[in-house]
């Protein structure tokens, strides 16, 4: 019975010890002293991400000899080495620094333009431009424009011959 109540001892003790190993990491992200919001923290061992809240915060679970990678578009990505003897309270203030991206090689040549005539667009005729304002083709003002409407001549002749 003794033998039996060590052996579940020993295997709570041995749990406790694995459960152990990893430590919370706490820290703030700023530029010149100004919280950025979304930045990622990974750890490289235990593949934990986590991203940074409103205030530039987050907290994070590593081991104790572990790398962080702290990274955002647009700025330099930091790596922070762990040191395992400050394996309590672990507060980490990261200060991230815009990165500079080059551009390629940019070559300016003389450029010449064509030569663009203004005037001759306002010289140009276009259709309906003698009386400066398009035909409104909707309301008919009694002239055959594009030929005679014969459906219309034969009922007008019909009326005038039915009145009769």
């Amino acid at each position: 019975m003794k033998a039996k109540f060590l052996i579940v001892i020993l295997f709570f003790l041995v749990q406790i010890g694995f459960s152990q190993t990893g430590m919370f990491v706490h820290g703030k992200v700023v530029n010149n002293n100004i919280p950025i919001k979304g930045v990622e923290i990974i750890s490289l061992n235990t593949k934990n991400i986590v991203i940074t809240d409103d205030n530039g915060l987050f907290s994070i679970i590593v081991n104790p000899k572990d790398i962080l990678v702290v990274g955002l578009r647009g700025y330099e990505p930091k790596r922070i080495v762990l040191d395992p003897s400050r394996a309590e309270n672990y507060y980490v203030k990261v200060q991230l620094v815009p990165s500079r991206d080059e551009l390629e090689e940019i070559v300016v040549t003389s450029f010449v333009r064509p030569k663009f005539d203004s005037q001759k667009i306002v010289d140009t005729q276009y259709f309906d431009d003698n009386t400066s304002s398009p035909k409104n083709r909707l309301i008919k003002d009694g002239t055959i424009e594009n030929g005679i409407n014969f459906v219309r001549l034969f009922k007008d002749a019909k009326s005038i011959v039915s009145r009769n």
